[in-house]
Parts: C-alpha cells; sequence; structure tokens
C-alpha cells in the first residue's frame, strides 16, 4: 500500500504542474510570467504604464552556465535544454532545482536551487549552486531577460550606470552597440530607459559577496535578415527595429570542485519618470544601510577645488614643496578653498606605490609640512592624493601583511 500511495502523490503532482504551466508574480509595479517546465522568464510587464517589456514567450530564458570540464572542455549550457527541474511553489516565490546538468555527453554533478520572488523591490532572482563534480562553473546567468522591447513613443533607449567619474550611457537605439555592460556591485545599478520610463537592476548586496556583470547585446530578431541591406533598411529605423535586445546579470562565480555558493539578490523592477526616478530606488534602498562617514564641515559648503599636479609618473617635475606655497596664496587670492596636491610622494603620480613617503627630489618633508601649515593658517584645505595598492586577501602573505593594510 505504501508504494501505491507514493506513486500516486507523485502523479498528482507531475499532473499538477502540466496542467498549469505558467506561474504569475506580481506585485503593484510588475507582472511577470514563469515557465515551470524550465524556470524561464516568458512575460514581463509594467503594470504602471502597461509596457510589455517581454512582448513573445519564445523570447524566454532560463539560467545559462559556462562550465570548463577537468580535461578543459569548455561548455555553455542552458537550463532550456536541461532536463525539468523540480518546482516549489509557494506564497509570491518559486524555488527551481535542477539535480544534475547536462553538458556535452556528461552529466555534471551540479545542484542549482534557483529561487525567483515577487516583493516590494520588484522581482528577486537568488539561489544557491553546489559543485560536487571536477568541473570549474566559470558563470552564471541568472536572471537572463531575453527580450527589453520599445516602448511606444520612444525616439530613443538607453543603458545607462554610474561609472568610476560620470553617469555613462550607451545607446541601444536607434544607434546601438553590438554589446556592452555594467559591474555589480562597483556601478551600484544600471538602467535601461527612454527617458519617460525605464527598468532598473541592480543587486541587493553591498558588502562585495558576489562579482556580476550585467551585459547587454543586440541579436538579430525576427524578418532582420530579409531586410538587412535592403533599400528600406535604414528608413525609420526600420531595421533596428528588427533587432532584439536581450539583458543577462552574469555572475563570475569561478565555483571551484567541491565548493558551495549562495547568490546574491539580483533585483529588477520598471519605474516611471527619468533617470533620477531609476536612481531613486537605488537611493532609497542604500538609506537601509549605509553610514554616511564623519565630514568636516568646510567640506559640505559650495567649494572651488583645484588640481594641482607637482610631479609626474614619469618625473617630470613641475615646482618643488618649497614653492608650493606660491600656488597656495595664489589660490586664496582666486577664491579657491581646496587644493588636490597630485605626485607629491616618492616616484610622482601613479609610482611608487605603495609607499607614501615624501620625494627627496622635491624637498624635504618638513618642507611640505610648512607648506600645509601655511594653507591651514589660509584657510585653503591641502588634500593630497593618494594611491593605494590592492590586497588579494586570498593571498598566504595576507594575513603576514594586514596588520598594515589601511581602510
Amino acid at each position: 500500500m505504501k508504494k501505491t500511495f507514493v506513486a500516486f502523490i507523485g502523479f498528482v503532482f507531475v499532473f499538477a504542474v502540466n496542467a498549469q504551466q505558467k506561474q504569475v508574480l506580481e506585485n503593484k509595479a510588475l507582472k511577470a510570467v514563469i515557465n515551470l517546465k524550465d524556470g524561464s522568464l516568458i512575460g514581463l510587464e509594467s503594470k504602471i504604464t502597461g509596457w510589455n517589456i517581454l512582448t513573445k514567450e519564445t523570447y524566454g530564458k532560463s539560467f545559462e552556465a559556462t562550465i570548463r570540464l577537468e580535461a578543459g572542455e569548455l561548455y555553455t549550457v542552458s537550463g532550456k535544454t536541461q532536463k525539468p527541474p523540480t518546482v516549489n511553489i509557494g506564497k509570491d516565490k518559486l524555488v527551481f532545482t535542477w539535480n544534475g546538468i547536462q553538458a556535452g555527453s556528461s552529466v555534471i554533478d551540479v545542484v542549482f536551487e534557483g529561487r525567483i520572488a515577487i516583493t516590494d523591490k520588484g522581482l528577486v532572482y537568488t539561489g544557491e549552486i553546489k559543485n560536487n563534480s571536477n568541473t570549474v562553473i566559470e558563470e552564471l546567468r541568472w536572471p537572463f531577460i531575453g527580450e527589453i522591447s520599445l516602448p511606444s513613443e520612444t525616439e530613443r533607449m538607453l543603458f545607462q550606470y554610474m561609472d568610476y567619474t560620470k553617469f555613462r550611457i550607451h545607446e541601444l537605439y536607434p544607434n546601438p552597440s553590438d554589446s556592452r555592460w555594467s559591474n555589480f556591485p562597483e556601478h551600484s545599478f544600471t538602467l535601461i530607459h527612454n527617458n519617460k520610463q525605464g527598468l532598473y537592476i541592480s543587486v541587493d548586496d553591498h558588502n562585495l559577496n558576489e562579482y556580476i556583470r550585467c551585459i547587454y547585446e543586440i541579436v538579430p530578431g525576427e524578418g532582420f535578415a530579409t531586410m538587412a541591406g535592403g533599400a528600406d533598411s535604414k528608413k525609420n529605423h526600420g531595421e533596428r527595429k528588427r533587432m532584439r535586445t536581450q539583458v543577462k546579470t552574469s555572475r563570475m562565480i569561478f565555483l571551484q570542485p567541491g565548493a558551495e555558493t549562495k547568490l546574491v539578490p539580483v533585483v529588477f523592477t520598471p519605474y516611471v519618470g527619468t533617470w533620477h526616478s531609476g536612481v531613486d530606488i537605488y537611493k532609497e534602498w542604500r538609506k537601509t544601510w549605509y553610514m554616511e562617514p564623519y565630514r568636516p564641515e568646510w567640506i559640505k559648503q559650495v567649494n572651488s577645488w583645484q588640481q594641482i599636479q607637482i610631479n609626474t609618473s614619469e618625473s617630470r617635475i613641475n615646482f618643488s614643496y618649497k614653492y608650493f606655497p606660491k600656488y597656495i596664496r595664489e589660490c586664496k587670492k582666486s577664491g579657491i578653498d581646496a587644493i588636490q596636491l597630485t605626485g607629491w610622494n616618492r616616484g610622482g603620480q601613479d609610482r611608487g606605490v605603495p609607499s607614501n613617503d615624501t620625494d627627496p627630489r622635491l624637498g624635504t618633508r618638513e618642507d611640505l609640512k610648512k607648506a600645509i601649515d601655511e594653507a591651514n593658517k589660509l584657510g585653503v584645505k591641502v588634500l593630497l592624493f593618494t594611491k593605494f595598492n590592492w590586497a588579494y586577501m586570498t593571498s598566504d602573505r595576507y594575513k603576514q601583511w594586514a596588520p598594515h593594510v589601511v581602510w
């Protein structure tokens, strides 16, 4: 009787899944449709504006992984071509478990538990992966959005993120580059928008637990081949409209044999308005964890700031420490109240690291101290440009040198 009972329960579960191949996850802002057979995202819509972001189920994508076998072969595998996962359907969340991954003719002993949930923040992808094999799982793409369509009345579509020095922009429409990317959490967030509405993508991680590359690709769509190069191919950007933008978050996990890892949450949600509205989403999340460091009162004020290069990385010495007060007095006279002094250390700008001693060719340490004292008396702040070395925390020598690290 036990065997019959178990078989019956199994039959009911399979029947239920086959009867309902799709699961809808939605909140106030978005509606997502997930294929229960393979975990692919087959529908995505902004409930705020009606923007149908993913227009066709056939564009739906499951996970992708890049796996290097023990002998060195490299395979890219897709969740859509794997054996169907087991599915656990909960309230506002789905858990897919792939037990074994087919790569070429081999079945790799890998257990991937991919989780999708809907929260107030948006659609959240996370999970856990265990590598019980002798392979290296180099990259895992989860989530993978198979299409970012053009909203109606779009004149220009942009892929935008905060870079080192600026708010960097790549054009998706009408003049796209083939493929570009942003990096999480380094670049904080990415916006895909037309300056009227957009899609916000980021990670719920501020501890640098995972390095993720958010990649967009422009790929040929239906009918592109018949139009490309034709007389009307450029008219009203017709050729571009037959191309498709897809976005994948490629997790650079490089999971070694016998290792396992938990995946940080990747979040995406639509918004309305200019890019400012997208940035506001990040700012609200940032408030939940960021503690602003102490800043002196003078730096909170509007100030005029000048960078002065005293020495270059090629040892082109522009002036000495003793001459620096002349620049300070000139800045004071011109209303400049902060000087960033670059190249003051041994070797000049970008050289001589990790030493931050003064450079004997420029004068003595006392000469520089006297110049800074004079600047302080005049109310001009001196900021010493410093370039720190990276520290390889996995190195055997890290523990030896860790007490000397400046954070």
